[in-house]
């Protein structure tokens, strides 16, 4: 994995001076860099403008109750395009372009998906198949499966929160308070 970051870090500046070069001989180094700096503005406004766009669905999302599932990668991902257009250079503005369009989004999105639940499958030592279906579910994990805390899975709600015997078990039951008013642990 380090290698393939050296590699993203020295590759894409070597790539994009490339293509700024071989895009300059084409057009001329003036219009080549007036180009450049359009789509740096264009890039800027659109983070900015999206920015606050996501933000307020990601607030609408989470005051109407829901889970801001497919909502917080779109937002994500515009952002991240809209990002790519504000940074100087014609490939990392192909990449933003192509993530700020909804049918190539999509695909980015699906993309974002299937490597995220892998990654996660893999953390948790399942597989990415069962992680899938525990999710399509509504959430909990998979019966008989070990959750991070050491407890074992029983279906019901997600798991692993505070550890030990027991964890991401649901147990129906009402609080009742002691008459007395002691709390009933040891050690009074």
């Amino acid at each position: 994995m380090p290698v393939l970051v050296l590699l993203v870090l020295v590759g894409l500046p070597v790539a994009e001076v490339f293509t700024l070069v071989q895009v300059a001989q084409e057009v001329g180094a003036a219009p080549a860099l007036l180009l450049l700096l359009a789509t740096s503005l264009l890039g800027l406004w659109l983070l900015r403008r999206e920015g606050t766009r996501a933000w307020r669905g990601l607030r609408g999302s989470m005051a109407g109750g829901q889970l801001p599932g497919g909502e917080l990668a779109d937002a994500a991902l515009v952002l991240l395009g809209a990002a790519l257009l504000a940074v100087p250079g014609f490939l990392s503005d192909v990449v933003g372009l192509a993530l700020l369009f909804p049918p190539t989004r999509a695909l980015a999105r699906g993309a974002l998906v299937l490597l995220l639940t892998r990654r996660v499958a893999r953390q948790l030592g399942i597989s990415p198949t069962a992680l899938r279906a525990a999710a399509a579910a509504g959430g909990g994990w998979p019966e008989g499966m070990q959750v991070p805390g050491g407890a074992r899975g029983g279906g019901a709600g997600p798991a692993g929160r505070g550890g030990g015997q027991g964890a991401g078990r649901v147990i129906p039951g009402v609080v009742v308070e002691p008459e007395d008013g002691r709390d009933g642990r040891h050690g009074h």
